[in-house]
């Protein structure tokens, strides 16, 4: 791949995706819409007060609210804005950030360092991705189909709402590669019948888990790769069993904890109920017609929720859904005509995690009458998926014509970059 255009164009990439989060770190208001000053207390109550937050009972400071230019303003008395929502959240990306907290206390340079660090997890990401690309494309004959097909990912890497939700402070930030590694061990431990990476990827599911709950849509995989190779005798009972079970001895002292306090295993029914009168403050019913125009809402969010007010016109509206028709149902359609080599692995390991999210979200929107149809739950499968689309791709082009396409998406993405960061959102005009 050295000195190749398609190694020009991955390094171009790179450099983008870097000045888009570095531009993040530095320039996006504090707060960020979505739930970054809930987020950031969550890390400070660790950091300052060695203790995990308690939903419904702990309140932002006034400190963290005068950092958003709230000053003056009795958290208390701001109703959810005020509240420490995030509270019912697994604990490990907040312990995470918690030194810097304790370091450097409720003040703007902690702000920035929490958001640099999301921008490291992002880049760590990208290079998970890459390892997986190797895998996915290692019996393809053309050197290039892997560096190709990574250069597509990365295009989704770029989009602005995977950049902003994954620089700015939010548990997502450590979701994706975590979710990543899990899918990277996986395929290595049925590969290679590697018992090890089979106990890493359980380890690493657990640590998931700890990060988001929605990532158990990973342990279906988990458990058929064990299953496979406990059938092949690769894997003897024991491992197998452990690597099944690592999740949920990881995620143990969290789950205690939470019966302690709330009763439940989980204090998501509590959280909901505090954040449904601001997010659903009519109290609709949600049916068939919320699910189609959530889905749009999903599959085509390039754009973070901080702009889609303004960007969302009747236009960008044609655009997005058009995008996300091309994008999802085109490599359906594709894939069927002309399916990939090995499409049963593809699909398990590439394909089911990002359908197995949507599938839930949905479930929650009608079962729960709760809307978490949005964009960000999909960030930690979608790299993923975009192998799945260079594999795809892969039966009809050449990688050549495959790192063409990238180039062809980093353009249109460089350019979007360059009209909503022009924007209020960005410069305060």
């Amino acid at each position: 791949m050295r000195r190749s255009p398609v190694a020009l164009l991955i390094a171009l990439q790179l450099v983008l995706l870097g000045a888009a989060g570095l531009v993040t770190v530095a320039r996006f208001p504090v707060w960020a819409l979505v739930d970054e000053l809930a987020h950031f207390d969550y890390a400070v109550t660790i950091g300052q007060d060695a203790r995990l937050p308690v939903l419904d009972e702990d309140v932002v400071s006034s400190d963290a609210l005068a950092l958003g230019g709230q000053t003056g303003e009795d958290p208390a008395q701001l109703g959810l804005r005020g509240e420490s929502y995030e509270a019912f959240q697994p604990p490990l990306y907040y312990a995470l950030l918690a030194p810097v907290a304790a370091a450097g206390g409720e003040r703007m340079a902690t702000v920035r360092i929490m958001r640099a660090v999301g921008l490291v997890l992002l880049g760590i990401g990208t290079w998970l991705t890459w390892l997986l690309a190797l895998r996915v494309f290692d019996d393809d004959d053309d050197p290039l189909a892997a560096p190709a097909a990574f250069a597509l990912a990365l295009c989704v890497f770029f989009l602005p709402a995977f950049v902003i939700r994954g620089v700015t402070i939010a548990n997502t930030a450590l979701a994706l590669p975590l979710a990543l590694a899990v899918v990277l061990l996986c395929w290595d431990a049925l590969e290679r019948e590697d018992v090890r990476r089979l106990l890493a990827a359980g380890v690493v599911l657990g640590l998931a888990l700890l990060t988001r709950l929605e990532l158990a849509v990973l342990a279906p995989l988990l458990a058929g790769v064990a299953w496979l190779l406990w059938r092949r005798g690769a894997v003897r009972t024991a491992p197998a069993l452990g690597a099944v079970a690592a999740p949920l001895v990881l995620l143990a002292p969290w789950l205690a904890w939470n019966l302690h306090r709330y009763g439940a295993l989980t204090a998501s029914d509590l959280a909901r109920d505090m954040q449904e009168p601001a997010l659903n403050p009519t109290g609709a019913t949600y049916g068939a017609s919320d699910l189609i125009d959530g889905a749009k809402r999903v599959f085509g969010g390039a754009l973070p929720e901080e702009w889609w007010s303004r960007y969302l016109s009747a236009g960008w509206r044609v655009a997005r859904d058009v995008l996300a028709a091309v994008v999802i149902v085109g490599p359906a359609v594709l894939a069927a005509v002309r399916p990939p080599e090995r499409i049963t692995r593809a699909l398990a390991f590439l394909v089911a995690p990002l359908v197995l999210t949507a599938a839930a979200l949905a479930f929650v929107l009608l079962a729960g009458q709760f809307d978490l149809l949005k964009p960000r739950y999909l960030h930690p499968v979608l790299p993923a998926y975009a192998l799945f689309v260079a594999l795809v791709l892969r039966r009809w082009l050449s990688a050549r014509g495959i790192a063409l396409v990238a180039a062809v998406g980093t353009a249109g993405l460089a350019i979007l970059w360059l009209v909503v960061a022009g924007g209020p959102t960005y410069t305060g005009a």
